[in-house]
């Protein structure tokens, strides 16, 4: 059945990893994760192969697979216990986006946001993901797919490709205070006027109600921050 939307539109967590739980997250995300509500999980991984890319998702995301308890532990922190599951490679476009239709939140997992774009678009849930009034959670790469546009590959072979537009900035992932990982924010804020969400592996973006707020160590960066991240490479 589903279930009763709100006026609020989509709510947005972004984080890297599945310890949302912890302390860092916990003390703001109490009053925005309650128990009772319902969530959907749905990993959009992806190797080469489809009948490989089956296998694969089904010894890690079925209920005795490595990810599956990873994914609802931190959920269950909240007291959230009823989860349903969305395997791209069995579901049709009506059942998938009835699933999203009925859940509170919505969990998005993966670490290849291009590949994400197409199974998203095999099941034609562009727009039930566009209009989706619960919380958007998302998990490492896949929180690309929020921007207007993104780019995969590295320096000499890059790829751009376009996102969902439900945000307006850019996000750098799993971010560390290393020479390389300067180097990329510099690149970003050098090519791109958006401001510029980092995410370590202890930090997180809430975008809802009319609030942003900025969790554990997350910080933004602007292009007015380039002296500054020039300065730490000397």
């Amino acid at each position: 059945m589903p279930r009763n939307h709100s006026e609020q539109g989509t709510q947005f967590l972004i984080v890297n990893k599945t310890n949302y739980g912890d302390r860092w997250a916990g003390e703001f995300l109490h009053t925005i994760l309650r128990p009772g509500m319902r969530a959907a999980i749905l990993p959009l991984g992806y190797d080469e192969g489809w009948a490989k890319e089956a296998d694969d998702w089904s010894r890690d995301f079925e209920t005795s697979g490595e990810r599956h308890e990873d994914l609802e532990r931190p959920l269950r922190i909240y007291g959230i216990h009823s989860f349903n599951w969305i395997d791209f490679h069995r579901e049709t476009e009506r059942s998938a986006a009835e699933k999203l239709e009925e859940a509170d939140i919505c969990v998005l997992v993966g670490t290849d946001p291009a590949a994400a774009m197409e199974r998203i678009e095999d099941l034609a849930l562009e727009e039930t993901l566009m209009r989706f009034d619960g919380i958007l959670i998302t998990l490492s790469e896949i929180s690309h797919i929020l921007e207007e546009s993104f780019e995969t590959g590295d320096e000499y072979d890059r790829q751009l490709h376009r996102g969902l537009g439900l945000l307006p900035m850019r996000f750098h992932m799993h971010y560390s205070e290393t020479e390389e990982e300067l180097r990329k924010m510099i690149r970003y804020l050098e090519s791109d006027n958006r401001s510029l969400v980092v995410l370590s592996e202890k930090s997180g973006l809430y975008v809802g109600n009319g609030v942003l707020e900025l969790l554990g160590d997350a910080f933004i960066a602007e292009d007015n921050d380039l002296d500054e991240l020039y300065s730490l490479l000397e």
